[in-house]
């Protein structure tokens, strides 16, 4: 049996599957900004997959799970996509921090120099 003739939700299943086993490992992965992005990556593909079958199936109870699965895919990226970016470690030079720590124990002491 050729890809072409392999019916498409039987396709979009395998994909489903291969997505979720990629996310399995990703989660034994360390924590951080990396790892936070692989996942958010893993749960946009997965939400192009149920958009694909939610655009392939008749059955109206099919196309309410694939449409619910996608809104919960695409919630769980933007979260795992938001974790990634407060992970992400801020850039700063030495003395701009050195520059900020001076600024605010000059606030704390009432804006005396």
């Amino acid at each position: 049996m050729s890809a072409t003739s392999t019916p498409v939700r039987v396709r979009i299943d395998a994909a489903l599957e291969q997505v979720q086993r990629h996310r399995e490992r990703a989660l034994t992965e360390t924590a951080g900004p990396r790892r936070a992005a692989l996942i958010a990556e893993l749960y946009e593909r997965e939400a192009r997959l149920w958009s694909a079958l939610f655009s392939h199936t008749r059955i109206r109870v099919h196309w309410r799970a694939a449409l619910a699965a996608e809104a919960y895919a695409r919630q769980r990226a933007r979260s795992w996509r938001r974790a990634a970016e407060a992970a992400t470690p801020l850039d700063f030079t030495d003395g701009e921090i050195d520059e900020w720590a001076d600024r605010f124990h000059t606030e704390l002491r009432g804006g005396v120099a």
